[in-house]
């Protein structure tokens, strides 16, 4: 039996259709928006609970329609909330960098799956440093129209940027 942490905002309320639609034993972690910083301590006691437990697979979720990051690039009426300031400032530069890229009707599952991408690549950067580098790290977004999740574009990568004449 698979044993998968699944790193998920709150504000979703997905765990349970999570609980339904994954096998394996499951574990959770929340975060507002999946805002929380991968180089600070809370990384490291997601290493204890994952040794812990023997957690095999690490998969982040995020509904399409997640309060914290339609907040951060429309309204910011949780700017007040320690430290969304700063998470807000990051999840709006890489929104900007998403448009300049990528001519596409599905702008926010990109920007989504950017988002996404990078908080799986510093966190498996962190796991190597702490000899895990076999887990298994991926990431989701939660379709609530639709009722299903899918799969990001793990090639949506914005940290080097290449342009054509």
């Amino acid at each position: 039996m698979v044993k998968c942490l699944f790193i998920i905002c709150p504000t979703d309320f997905i765990e349970h259709i999570i609980r339904q639609r994954f096998v394996g034993q499951k574990y959770f972690y929340t975060s507002l928006g999946n805002t929380f910083d991968i180089e600070k301590n809370n990384v490291n006691a997601l290493i204890k609970v994952v040794q812990k437990y023997a957690i095999e697979e690490i998969t982040f979720i995020l509904s399409e329609d997640n309060k914290i990051i339609l907040d951060a690039t429309q309204g910011q009426k949780f700017i007040g909330i320690r430290g969304f300031k700063n998470n807000y400032q990051k999840i709006n530069e890489k929104r900007k960098m998403t448009h300049q890229m990528w001519l596409s009707h599905d702008h926010h599952t990109l920007f989504l799956s950017y988002f996404l991408t990078d908080k799986i690549n510093k966190f498996k950067e962190h796991l190597s440093n702490h000899a895990m580098p076999k887990l298994k790290v991926s990431a989701k977004i939660y379709s609530k129209a639709y009722d299903s999740f899918r799969e990001i574009y793990p090639e949506v990568s914005l940290s080097d940027l290449v342009r054509i004449n």
